[in-house]
């Protein structure tokens, strides 16, 4: 493990620590099902119960609801009920056992989606890849749920994984790593099916570039077609093969507990659908994150969709796809969303690939980079790259487009779009002639930028007759130091012009 990897670890470890302080689990942990869906939660201690009571049957799972059975019936794949049983086999039958096995498969897949975005930036942007895990963990719904009797969560868990495993593929190109991946999704598809919804993505992303683009456009991001169709062949395959097993023993013992079809909106009143609409939007909104962070998604969400093009084309058919599929679920599945919340767990998957967008797409200065000349080069090339996004010719449109939204609305929005930034850079390049006010010679020509919110510094340059000014705002209580952050500066500055001064690296620019 190397340092930035152990320091990584640390900082999401203390961070889960923050986590369940505030959250405080403990007196929640030696309880059964309380509170939202007691029945359904039941349902899942039920399952995990009846296996260690009945002889640990893997294919005869149990509940103690009848609803019209004999006890036996099943839903989901349930080996998460019998992981749990066989705990209680060996540490003896506790509430709490499930609530943090669960918990922990979760956590599980959090740490690994961070470490699959640390390996997007630098080790000193360590706040970029915890974000988004701890992020995603704020949400009620995975705060309730994860700790908890219901599947959802660990499938949620599961994908997580597999897309750690699939990073880990697209680096090494080693098949292994694919093709657990692809157990992964499948584990995760048989515990809830909706959860296959980004390896449906992946495989229609990478087999529409096979066959309608040139090599160059998915060469080294997906593997040959034939490991694909062969990988999409057997998740898909055992997820059917499941389902169809599952309704012939709910049958064949008269049961009617789980839900093993769909409820789409077409199947529904316009009056429920106004009512379902209504109660998504306003009961439980709260639900979900917090307004800013709903807003941001779906700015984020939209951004993306206008540059889909001019993202790399795999990256772009994956975010359309995932988006597309996640869309069919809610449609889907419509009419059960007003008394099941916890469906939505279910398009937890498509939040996670925006916020890994987002992370992809910052700009990463190389502070690791020792020598000056290496660094400047490497910031300047980053730069010269995100400059010639065609992002850039969005903005003018967007900022009319901000002039038309209400302006609690338009400060909504720029507070959760500075909560990620430290560092404001602004650069004008100005007049590289003298100018004359009144006849007298201007000197010098400091500029000024205001700080954003939660932004503690902003640094604006102005160039002016063969000289750079820098100004400097910073948030006293943040940097009470600024004049030595300014020194710093000046150092820098003269460490680069000694190094270009060399003979050697005059040289190298020859």
């Amino acid at each position: 493990m190397s340092a930035g990897q152990a320091l990584h670890a640390t900082a999401f470890l203390g961070g889960l620590l923050a986590i369940l302080w505030a959250y405080d689990y403990r007196p929640l942990a030696s309880l059964g099902p309380i509170s939202l869906h007691q029945w359904r939660q039941a349902d899942g201690a039920s399952l995990a119960r009846s296996y260690h009571d009945h002889g640990m049957r893997f294919l005869e799972p149990q509940v103690h609801n009848v609803a019209g059975g004999d006890h036996h019936a099943v839903g989901e794949f349930p080996a998460l009920y019998y992981a749990v049983a066989c705990l209680y086999r060996v540490f003896g039958v506790h509430d709490a056992i499930f609530r943090w096995f669960n918990f922990a498969i979760l956590v599980v897949g959090l740490f690994l989606y961070s470490r699959a975005l640390l390996r997007w930036v630098d080790d000193l942007w360590l706040a970029l890849a915890l974000a988004p895990p701890l992020l995603l963990l704020s949400s009620p719904l995975l705060a309730f749920y994860g700790f908890n009797f219901l599947p959802n969560t660990t499938a949620f868990a599961l994908i997580l994984i597999a897309g750690y495993a699939y990073v880990r593929f697209v680096e090494t190109q080693r098949l292994v790593w694919f093709y657990f991946a692809c157990a992964i999704a499948c584990l995760a598809g048989l515990l809830k099916v909706p959860a296959l919804v980004p390896f449906v993505a992946l495989v229609a992303a990478g087999g529409s570039l096979q066959l309608l683009s040139r090599r160059e456009a998915w060469v080294g991001q997906v593997p040959r077609w034939p490991h694909l169709f062969a990988a999409a062949i057997a998740v898909l395959g055992a997820n059917a093969a499941w389902i169809l097993w599952a309704r012939s023993y709910n049958e064949q013992h008269g049961s009617r507990l789980f839900l093993l079809g769909t409820k789409p909106l077409w199947e529904m009143s316009r009056k429920q659908f106004g009512n379902n609409l209504a109660f998504l939007l306003t009961d439980q909104r709260h639900m979900y994150f917090d307004l800013e962070t709903l807003l941001a998604l779906v700015l984020l969400i939209g951004v993306l969709l206008v540059l889909a093009r001019r993202l790399p084309r795999f990256v772009a058919s994956l975010f359309v796809f995932t988006l597309l599929g996640s869309a069919a679920y809610l449609v889907l599945f419509f009419g059960q969303l007003r008394v099941h919340e916890y469906y939505l767990i279910d398009v937890m998957p498509l939040v996670a690939l925006l916020l890994a967008l987002g992370v992809w797409g910052m700009v990463k200065l190389p502070l690791d980079i020792a020598d000056p000349l290496e660094r400047f080069r490497e910031v300047h090339a980053r730069m010269a790259e995100r400059k010639a996004s065609p992002a850039l010719d969005l903005l003018p449109s967007f900022a009319e487009a901000l002039v038309l939204l209400p302006r609690p609305l338009v400060r909504a929005l720029s507070f959760v779009g500075s909560q990620t930034v430290q560092l404001i850079v602004t650069n004008v390049p100005g007049i590289m002639m003298p100018r004359y006010v009144a006849g007298s010679r201007i000197i010098a020509g400091y500029p000024f930028a205001p700080l954003a919110p939660q932004c503690p510094v902003s640094i604006a340059l102005y160039g002016y007759d063969g000289h750079l000014f820098i100004g400097i705002d910073a948030d006293g209580t943040t940097m009470p130091d600024v004049e030595s952050f300014a020194a710093t500066l000046r150092g820098a500055f003269v460490e680069l012009v000694e190094a270009a001064l060399e003979p050697a690296a005059r040289s190298s620019y020859v």
